[in-house]
């Protein structure tokens, strides 16, 4: 029954990724130029993390005992992970909207960034479950604050300074003594601090709130059917 509805989720967010893709393409057939097609890149790269959380929910439920397995997939999930709530971002290239197409860009945007909010929230979850089975409730809470700052990091590292995800393979070392910097002397960059503390706070958040939502539902099935 859980894989069913997995499945069904599953497919649902690809049915809306794909009619948001072809609203992007018609934006483009009407302008005349392949406007924003970015977008459809950055879905994509958030739709990775969402893959990952599935391949480790499934990993774990084949491999009671075996927590060093999930080391290196959670690794890779968490390098990704950004990619899914950075799409938010992507709202700064509304000031590069024609006027008759405001608003009309304005839902574009939107319609990519719950997308990429619901894949990342999604995956976590999948994740954080695992990880609090195989380590405990705290640790697993523990985790997903961890998540979180890393995410407001990475999202800031991404818009800010243009890293990618896969520079962590191809150009490693500026970004490790970038980070590094960060890390020793917090104060000489108090954007990127302030930026990654409240991007994290609100996803925190807003990952709490679905929980509670998710979790209602549930509640109430177990009263009926204890009433």
């Amino acid at each position: 029954m859980k894989r069913a509805r997995t499945r069904t989720t599953t497919e649902r967010l690809a049915i809306f990724s794909a009619v948001a893709v072809a609203v992007l393409l018609a934006r483009s057939l009407a302008l005349g130029y392949p406007g924003w097609m970015f977008l459809a890149w950055n879905l994509f790269l958030a739709w990775i993390p969402y893959v990952l959380g599935l391949a480790i929910g499934r990993l774990a439920s084949r491999t009671r005992h075996g927590t060093g397995i999930l080391v290196l997939p959670t690794a890779l999930w968490l390098l990704f992970f950004p990619n899914a709530p950075y799409i938010v971002t992507d709202f700064v290239h509304l000031q590069e909207s024609v006027p008759h197409l405001y608003v009309v860009d304005a839902l574009i945007l939107a319609a990519f960034a719950i997308l990429g909010l619901a894949l990342g929230i999604l995956s976590l979850r999948r994740v954080h479950a695992v990880v609090a089975e195989r380590l405990g409730v705290r640790i697993g809470w523990a985790f997903v604050a961890t998540v979180f700052l890393l995410t407001g990091a990475g999202v800031w590292m991404g818009r800010v300074l243009r890293w990618n995800s896969w520079d962590v393979f191809t150009n490693p070392k500026p970004l490790v003594l970038r980070t590094v910097d960060a890390l020793l002397a917090p104060w000489n960059h108090p954007h990127a601090v302030g930026f990654t503390l409240v991007f994290a706070a609100g996803l925190f958040l807003l990952y709490r709130r679905t929980l509670r939502g998710a979790r209602r539902p549930q509640r109430r099935g177990d009263e009926m059917r204890l009433g």
